[in-house]
Order: C-alpha cells, then sequence, then structure tokens
C-alpha cells in the first residue's frame, strides 16, 4: 500500500480516471447492447404477430376470393384456407391438419379439428372469418405461437 503523499501515487490518479473512461464506455455498450437486444426482440415479435393476424388472413380472404373466380396459382397459405374452407362447408366432425401436406418442414404434430358445435355457414360472409380462424389457429399451432405470456401487437 503506497502513502498518498509519494510521488508514485500521483500517476495512480491518470490510471483511475482513464480506467473510470474505459468503464463508462463499457458500460455504454452494454446498456447499448440490451437496448438493441430488447429492441430485436421487440420488432421479432411484432413482425411475427403481425404476419399472423395480418398478412394471413389478407392470403385467406384473397385465397377465397380468388377460389371464387378460379385464379392463379396458390400458395400453401391458401390452399390451407381452401381445406379450412371445405372442412367448414362440409361441416365435417373431425380432421387432421398436417404441415407436411403442404410442403412444410417443421416436425410439428398435426392440428387436430373437431366440429364440436356443428357450425353451419349459410354463406359467402359467414365463412370467411370461420375459415381465418381456424386457419390462423392451425398456424399458430404448427408454428408454436405462444397462447399466453406474449403480448400481440
Amino acid at each position: 500500500m503506497q502513502h498518498p503523499d509519494t510521488t508514485t501515487t500521483a500517476p495512480q490518479f491518470r490510471v483511475i480516471w482513464t480506467s473510470l473512461d474505459q468503464m463508462n464506455n463499457s458500460h455504454a455498450a452494454a446498456s447499448l447492447h440490451v437496448r438493441l437486444d430488447r429492441e430485436g426482440i421487440m420488432m421479432t415479435t411484432y413482425f411475427a404477430w403481425r404476419w399472423l393476424d395480418a398478412y394471413c388472413p389478407e392470403v385467406i380472404r384473397q385465397a377465397l376470393a380468388d377460389q371464387k373466380m378460379h385464379q392463379g396459382p396458390m400458395s400453401w397459405i391458401a390452399k390451407l384456407a381452401m381445406d379450412v374452407a371445405n372442412i367448414l362447408e362440409l361441416r365435417t366432425a373431425q380432421h387432421v391438419f398436417s404441415p407436411s401436406v403442404y410442403g412444410l418442414e417443421l416436425n410439428a404434430p398435426a392440428f387436430n379439428y373437431t366440429n364440436r358445435c356443428g357450425q353451419l355457414y349459410v354463406d359467402y360472409s359467414e365463412l370467411v372469418p370461420g375459415v381465418i380462424s381456424l386457419a390462423s389457429r392451425i398456424l399458430a399451432s404448427w408454428l408454436q405461437f405462444p397462447l399466453t405470456g406474449v403480448l400481440r401487437v
């Protein structure tokens, strides 16, 4: 331990301030890193939910509209929408939706649909929301969207 009056003590103060600046810079970099990580998590979460809650329903609506006019090739989401629409229109009691049928290699369990209430879709305007709802539940199941604990934005 050095005495505060020795000549070797004075230069240590320079080291202290330099070290303190380095620690402050390191702390600032760590804080920025944490902030960027959090922003990355928020953006990823936002885009994932936006895909499921906005993009997919629009693809489904468009697929159902195109199907009525027999237009264009279908994406895997559109094919799922067509299958869901057929299941709902026919009031099928049970059906298994497997991701591999739609070309997805997810190693995800199949979605087991059971028509418990026997909903009857009288016209197209009733069918579309039903198809969107069931198809979204299927996608959320296959892609392991959390049911609780993560805010939907």
